[in-house]
This record gives structure tokens, sequence and C-alpha cells, in this order.
């Protein structure tokens, strides 16, 4: 199992491997990609904490989602390494991302559209999560990524129409928004492609874990200079 939170689960036509595992040998990569990950993760965390005291009430919020998303990948990587299953702990984390999203973005913004495209794919998770809550859950995967790609798109068009002079990456929401979005529409088309191509393929299969593995790396290094930065709003510009 490789990343489940904003990420989601591997699909299971990755993931399937030969009938005796231990005869697989997986590439170096696949041993050590949570490292850099925990990394980036728990540096912006490190400095998301520091600076707490003057981030805005949406930035911290996105804090908060880094703090979840760390726990749950260590407590699924647990899992996993105790051959127990985690899919219910990554289906869950769907629910509790897509909330906490809608409301950063929310409490960024101001605009009542995003409130209601949270409420909305919160519904559509929720009918998927109590339906395979302990199974791959591709449709509630698809309905998150779909909503992270539009609330950030979304906040690109409030953004230019922003009246201004303050610098567009001066905004820490330019940063996450830059990250949701690249991450979003990559995991989006890549497993779009999967369903789509419906064929076994090592070297689709690696692609496909690499475009996820690296643009985990790119999300939440972008978390860092938005933490850092002053805490402009387009609420407030």
């Amino acid at each position: 199992m490789r990343f489940g939170t904003i990420s989601a689960p591997v699909h299971p036509k990755i993931a399937q491997k030969a009938k005796n595992p231990l005869r697989n040998k997986r590439p170096f990569m696949e041993y050590n990609y949570r490292y850099p990950y925990f990394a980036i993760l728990i540096l912006g965390i490190g400095i998301g904490i520091y600076r707490h005291p003057n981030l805005s009430k949406s930035t911290r919020i996105i804090l908060y989602l880094s703090v979840i998303t760390l726990l749950t990948e260590v407590i699924a990587y647990w899992q996993g390494l105790s051959r127990i299953p985690n899919l219910v702990i990554y289906n869950s984390f769907m629910l509790i991302q897509t909330a906490l999203l809608g409301l950063a973005f929310t409490f960024e913004t101001s605009n009542r559209q995003i409130k209601v495209g949270t409420l909305f794919t919160i519904i559509i998770v929720s009918v998927f999560w109590f339906v395979s809550i302990d199974k791959f859950n591709s449709n509630g995967l698809v309905a998150v990524l779909t909503f992270i790609v539009a609330i950030s798109l979304f906040y690109f068009y409030l953004l230019i129409k922003t009246d201004t002079v303050v610098p567009l990456r001066n905004f820490p929401f330019f940063w996450f928004s830059t990250g949701f979005l690249i991450f979003g529409v990559l995991n989006v088309v890549g497993f779009g492609l999967i369903y789509l191509l419906d064929v076994e393929s090592q070297i689709l299969n690696s692609v496909f874990s690499s475009i996820r593995i690296y643009s985990n790396y790119f999300l939440y290094a972008l978390f860092i200079p938005a933490f850092l930065l002053p805490q402009n709003s387009v609420k407030n510009a």
C-alpha cells in the first residue's frame, strides 16, 4: 500500500503482484519513497507550528490537515507492515480531507459555491464510504480528486479577479492551489487511463506509481513557502 491520503491508495491493477509476492524483486524506490515523503511532511509541519501564531485561519486548517495526513500515513504504514488491512483508514481519510479542504478554501474566500461543492462531495464520498469502506474506493477517490482540481481552479479564478498590487506568489493559497491542482490533474488522469486502457503493463504501472509518488513530494513541498509567507488573503485583498 502506498500513499493513501490525498493521493489515495494504490489501484488494484497497480498493486496486483504475482501469486508469491516474496519472489517479486521491487525496485529500490519502492522501499524508500516514504522517507522523503515523511521528511517533507515533518519539515512543513515543523515550520507551520513555528509560524502558527502568524498563520491565518485558513492556512492553519491546511497545517492541521498536514498533521492528520502524517498520522494517517504512519498508522497505515504500520498496518501494512503488520499485515493488517489499511483501506479503512485510507477511505475514512477521504471524508476528513474533503471537509478540511472545503473549510480552508471557504475561510480563505468566503465563497458560497465552495461550501456547496464541499457538501456535495462529502455526500458522494460518504455514500461510497458506506458501500465499500474496506475495499478500494475508486469512485470516492475520483470524486475527491475532481473536487481538489475544481476548488484549485476556482481559487485561481478568484485570485486573478482580485484587485490588488500584491504579487500572486505572495498569497499562501497560490502555493496550496498550485500543488493541489497539479497533484489532482496528474492523479485523476492516471487513474482514468488505468480504467480506460485496462491492460497489465509493468511499464505503465511504474509510470503511474512514479507520478503518484513525486506528485506527493511536489504537493507537500509547496506547503513550506505557503507557511512562511505573509498571510495575504483573497477575502481581504
